[in-house]
């Protein structure tokens, strides 16, 4: 009986926190006019309002409530609109620059690329992570071209006490690091203080993040995490990421390159053991991805299957379990399986990857296998939807060490300096591409030196050339690399040539 009692107690508890902060109780999505689902139930209630602007969450989109659950603010990477549907007085030009002025009449293109989190210790205060695309030519193995990758990471802040108390934004744009990310987007996790944010951005063309700290003190810049591994992705636009319910794990996944799982710890903000799951069929059209409440399981969709990996199995890949197939009927167009979320009523529900009436859902995502109840077509919407979910992080998420200590910064932003040039893949077996930080229209030189200084390779790269092969004739080692106009150098760093 009294362990009864105890257990009544923790349910109690655990509900009244849960109460406390309901940031994440409406979710908003877009093709036509938007339609808002206001959560609370098992159910959500779903209504529709007419659209007021050209701005739209096609693609993706970022919303937060108060503490109470009432719709604060939402965005679209372009623009951060109030609870009403209108464009903040000094929101608009977010993430300002030529993707901006070729697509913002409407929406930004790039999937999770801004998240809305509100402020340790401050009621009145939200903070916008988003990152910008730039215009830039990154040929990939010879084949395939980047025209549009995401270069600049910002913040922006939103004072909720102004505009007669519907907010307006007070600092916009405002650079925190500066590298080619991936467009699966920036996502937030909790710090293990049960304060304080992560907001972690994964890397294009490297097996690596980037890492920044949201305390009531500001934005801090932490830096880079790179991992050692074979790492290749020909589209970054049609993937997928998300962090475990509990925060301790983060995966995201590509159809050039399958699933990337990592352990997450919420205190330092490092990743670790590492693993990967390879795609289930060469090259799917595109993969989406959600961990159970429990963070057990892990399910990833692949256009016209859904599977299910146990993360406590010995042999993740060994694991996986095929839930259903796609069966074939259009509601109006193929319903194909992409983009996967939890929601607060412990439910997955998953996207199309064309506009469509309904969602799928995942019943009981906790349970292993067909237990899990997933059902096609299961919820219908009043409008036609995109594939895009809102990029919403659990908010609900509390301490799991509060004596954890949060880095101090002697500034709010703590920047890198930002290379003008890099070299990938490094290590290489021979070919490579060099990454310019500014799009080049002069004549420059790479050369290569081995460790006694001489000069073993050398190649004119005409008007900012990005990719070249290297000789056959290289033995494995360490080699240093250096670009430069004749007189003037532009980048050095080290490369390592494996058989």
């Amino acid at each position: 009986m009294k362990l009864l009692y105890m257990v009544f107690f923790f349910n109690l508890f655990s509900n009244t926190l849960f109460a406390q902060n309901k940031n994440g109780n409406i979710w908003i999505r877009q093709n036509s006019d938007p339609i808002f689902f206001k959560w609370g139930l098992d159910t959500p209630i779903i209504t529709t309002k007419k659209k007021i602007h050209a701005a739209q969450l096609d693609t993706q989109g970022a919303v937060v409530c108060n503490n109470q659950g009432d719709l604060k603010f939402y965005a679209n990477g372009c623009v951060i609109m109030d609870k009403n549907g209108e464009i903040l007085p000094n929101g608009t030009r977010i993430n300002d620059g030529e993707v901006y002025g070729s697509y913002c009449s409407s929406y930004y293109p790039s999937h999770d690329n801004i998240v809305l989190l509100p402020k340790p210790d401050d009621t009145t205060r939200y903070v916008a992570f988003h990152t910008a695309m730039e215009k830039r030519y990154i040929l990939v193995n010879d084949t395939f071209a980047i025209t549009w990758p995401n270069m600049q990471f910002y913040y922006s802040e939103i004072d909720a006490t102004l505009n007669n108390g519907l907010g307006d934004v007070i600092l916009k744009n405002e650079p925190v690091f500066r590298d080619t990310i991936m467009a699966s987007g920036i996502h937030a996790c909790r710090h293990a203080n049960g304060k304080d944010w992560w907001i972690i951005a994964p890397e294009l063309l490297t097996l690596g993040f980037q890492r920044v700290l949201l305390t009531s003190k500001g934005v801090q810049y932490v830096g880079e995490q790179r991992f050692k591994a074979s790492f290749y992705f020909q589209d970054n636009t049609i993937g997928q990421a998300n962090f475990s319910n509990d925060g301790t794990k983060y995966a995201f996944g590509s159809p050039d390159d399958g699933v990337h799982i990592f352990d997450f710890d919420r205190c330092t903000g490092l990743f670790s053991n590492y693993k990967t799951i390879a795609p289930a069929k060469p090259r799917p059209f595109c993969t989406g991805l959600a961990f159970s409440p429990n963070s057990q399981f892990l399910y990833i969709t692949d256009s016209d299957r859904l599977f299910q990996y146990d993360l406590m199995a010995t042999d993740i890949e060994k694991s996986r379990i095929r839930i259903d197939s796609f069966d074939g009927t259009q509601s109006p167009t193929g319903a194909y399986f992409y983009q996967c979320k939890i929601a607060p009523n412990g439910k997955i529900y998953i996207g199309t990857t064309n506009s469509n009436f309904m969602m799928h859902t995942i019943h009981k995502p906790n349970l292993k296998g067909k237990a899990c109840d997933f059902r096609q077509h299961d919820l219908k919407l009043p409008e036609m939807s995109y594939n895009a979910f809102p990029n919403i992080p659990n908010y609900e998420l509390g301490a799991s060490d509060p004596n954890c200590k949060t880095p101090v910064a002697t500034k709010d932003i703590i920047k890198e300096e930002i290379p003008k040039a890099k070299v990938y893949p490094n290590p290489t077996r021979g070919n490579i591409v060099i990454l310019y930080q500014e799009e080049l229209d002069v004549n420059y030189a790479f050369a290569l030196f081995d460790t006694q200084g001489k000069e073993v390779f050398s190649t004119a790269l005409q008007g900012g050339q990005t990719a070249l092969a290297l000789p056959d004739f290289l033995p494995q080692g360490i080699y240093f690399w250096r670009v430069a106009d004749g007189v003037k150098l532009l980048q050095s760093g080290k490369l390592v040539i494996v058989e």
